[in-house]
């Protein structure tokens, strides 16, 4: 292992620019690296299915000899990056990678990427015994999961359909936490419409949809419900002229929960109240929903957590395993029977300006994985 390289690797990745839906020159990029690995890849393309540029990418690294008896695995990264996501200049500052522009770092998951990139040279290059690893690069996950959610894996040849357990390398914060259980998703929008009328001349012939939305979200727990189920109202839009009483109102609002049916009751409650607000304002509703992705948990009984956890702890690490609030990739593969853990390669802050990377979780977590792969 690397760790000059794999910190190189992360500082290009990270200059170049991939927002969601636009990652076609971290494709080529690794693409590259594979080439001059001599790794064999396939494309997968529907990302025009939901107006991508760029397909998922599937690798293989066929076993050597000296590792025909140990474990299969599967490694998973994404591409994209959340916005302001242009021009990242990166610099180092006492063990940390931060950025001097006013934009994201990118490490959510670019760090994820060279982790694995690297993990696939030191295989070859320090001839390291090893079964058969495949590894997913997917676009467009920061934006619903989309690239993961694109993948007809009957479409896959058998060569390349990756082995169910899998490892995603993109877990928030330290290296010490290995995501094992995550939460389902709902994505709600929904629309009052009411009856225009003039604000000021005659408000009482009007039927206000904002008004009416305000009154249904009032009559509910927003936020955190309990340990393991929250959720938030992002948007609400009706724009209209202070002298007009609004006769439309839309809201989109998201629901998270471990449990698949206390989430499907909590939504079932949001509903009634829409529901039974709009009534009392003698207003239209109309109500979408999604089910934005299923919860991440085992279903193997803990071995793959169990064999992560020793490797960590192999190269003296104490990792243990956690539940998470957010969605991964995992929770899509999990669908098509993949058994996945997401683990933290050293992202803070995701998400926003201040975003940063624990160089020495990245290598941590690298020389991890190498354990898990090549050892018994």
């Amino acid at each position: 292992m690397d760790n000059k390289r794999l910190l190189n690797t992360f500082l290009d990745l990270v200059k170049i620019y991939s927002p969601s839906k636009n990652e076609i020159n971290v494709l080529n990029y690794i693409k590259d690296r594979l080439d001059k690995l001599k790794i064999k890849y396939i494309l997968h393309d529907h990302c025009s299915d939901y107006g991508g540029n760029t397909p998922v990418l599937i690798a293989k690294l066929d076993k050597n000899e000296k590792g025909k008896n140990l474990k299969k695995i599967s490694l998973c990264a994404h591409m994209d990056v959340v916005e302001p996501c242009f021009e990242v200049k990166p610099y180092i500052e006492d063990g940390l990678v931060k950025t001097k522009s006013n934009t994201t770092l990118g490490a959510d998951d670019k760090a994820g990427v060279s982790c694995i990139l690297e993990i696939l040279e030191t295989l070859i290059k320090e001839n390291l015994a090893h079964n058969d690893i495949f590894a997913i690069f997917t676009p467009s996950e920061e934006i619903g999961l989309l690239g993961a959610k694109s993948i007809k894996w009957n479409e896959i040849s058998k060569e390349f359909l990756p082995v169910k357990d899998m490892i995603v390398l993109d877990n928030a914060n330290g290296v010490d936490e290995v995501a094992m259980q995550g939460p389902c998703m709902y994505v709600i929008d929904v629309t009052f419409k009411g009856l225009s009328s003039h604000a000021g001349i005659e408000p009482e012939k009007g039927k206000n949809a904002l008004f009416a939305m305000c009154k249904a979200i009032s009559k509910m727990k927003i936020g955190r419900l309990n340990d393991h189920t929250t959720s938030n109202v992002g948007s609400i839009i009706s724009n209209f002229p202070t002298n007009v009483v609004p006769n439309e109102c839309k809201i989109k609002m998201e629901l998270r929960c471990l449990d698949e049916k206390e989430a499907k009751d909590n939504l079932d409650n949001y509903i009634e109240i829409f529901k039974s607000t709009a009534k009392e304002f003698d207003i239209e509703c109309k109500i979408d929903v999604e089910y934005d992705y299923p919860p991440l948990k085992q279903i193997d009984n803990g071995v793959l957590l169990k064999n992560v956890l020793k490797a960590y702890k192999n190269i003296g690490i104490d990792a243990k395993g956690i539940k998470i609030g957010g969605g991964c990739d995992a929770n899509i593969f999990l669908k098509d029977g993949f058994n996945s853990v997401a683990v933290g390669v050293g992202m803070y802050k995701m998400h926003t300006t201040d975003e940063y990377l624990v160089i020495s979780d990245m290598e941590n977590t690298t020389k991890a994985m190498l354990n898990y792969i090549c050892k018994d």
